[in-house]
């Protein structure tokens, strides 16, 4: 899969380490995931979101990107879904995997290469 780039090395970095945890977790057989990895796996992508999002958010108010008021609306949204994820691990021990690798790709195709492509495209006309 190809991720659009931002042109901020950084953001693009944090965008390949998603890119990253969703190849592994595809490349894994279906009965074998999560079993040693899944209680590491959500605690990385919880602590992952609050990083990325702030950075992304703080480089979208230093430039004055117009829609980052709806963009943090959705930063929201994919955080809210990934502590339901968090919390369900907590609950039950275990993670629907198909879903969780669902958001990835979703938040991989729609999120970076659409609505981070705005911002793209903000960057680089400033």
């Amino acid at each position: 899969m190809e991720l659009n780039k931002t042109g901020h090395t950084v953001i693009d970095m944090q965008h390949q380490r998603i890119l990253e945890w969703f190849e592994k977790l595809e490349s894994i057989p279906a009965n074998q995931r999560f079993r040693p990895y899944a209680k590491a796996v959500i605690d990385d992508l919880r602590n992952y979101v609050v990083e990325h999002f702030e950075l992304e958010e703080q480089v979208m108010t230093e430039c004055g990107f117009p829609d980052s008021e709806r963009h943090q609306h959705l930063h929201q949204q994919l955080s809210e879904q990934v502590e339901k994820f968090a919390n369900e691990y907590e609950v039950t021990g275990v993670v629907a995997q198909d879903k969780l690798i669902e958001f990835l790709k979703d938040w991989l195709i729609r999120h970076i290469n659409q609505e981070d492509a705005k911002f793209s495209s903000y960057l680089e006309s400033q």
